[in-house]
């Protein structure tokens, strides 16, 4: 068995969704996902992660009820018109328990909302979970459609680009 060494800027390999989960008064707990559109992880010399960053495309958001998608990409939430991109960023990566704990910025509909990002790392693939305060995200709606935090996740397999490849 060869254990592959995480040292570098991985890739996150597309196309990839990103889950999502918020509550809402007359339904329970919403699910839907979104596409990622890309993503990098930088690893030190040691393979702890010290970086990493993503984009997500608002527009493809999914909850499986049209009417709802639509109202989301609206100006009342994420405003796709006019801000077409999210984007994630972290810099200040901690280890915690089992895997890391990263201090993030997510770029949303026109603000900028701090973010806890857990996660843990298997070989190539990573799991991340973290809870959005839509509050902090510019986000305000009344409390009967959507409750005020969005629990987010993603798994994915990381490829080192060509160029860096043994």
């Amino acid at each position: 068995m060869t254990t592959t060494t995480m040292t570098g800027t991985w890739t996150v390999a597309t196309p990839l969704r990103a889950g999502f989960a918020a509550r809402n008064f007359w339904f329970g707990t919403v699910h839907g996902t979104i596409a990622v559109t890309g993503g990098t992880v930088e690893f030190d010399a040691g393979g702890r992660p010290v970086r990493l960053e993503g984009t997500l495309d608002p527009a493809s958001i999914d909850t499986g009820n049209p009417r709802r998608d639509k109202d989301l990409r609206g100006k009342r939430f994420l405003d796709v018109a006019h801000h077409p991109r999210m984007e994630l960023t972290a810099g200040d990566i901690e280890p915690a328990g089992a895997g890391w704990r990263a201090k993030a910025v997510l770029r949303v509909a026109g603000a900028e909302a701090p973010l806890w990002i857990d996660g843990t790392l298997d070989g190539p693939s990573v799991t991340g979970t973290a809870r959005l305060d839509l509050r902090a995200a510019g986000i305000r709606a009344p409390g009967f459609l959507v409750g005020r935090h969005v629990a987010l996740t993603i798994s994915a397999r990381l490829v080192r680009p060509a160029a860096e490849a043994p």
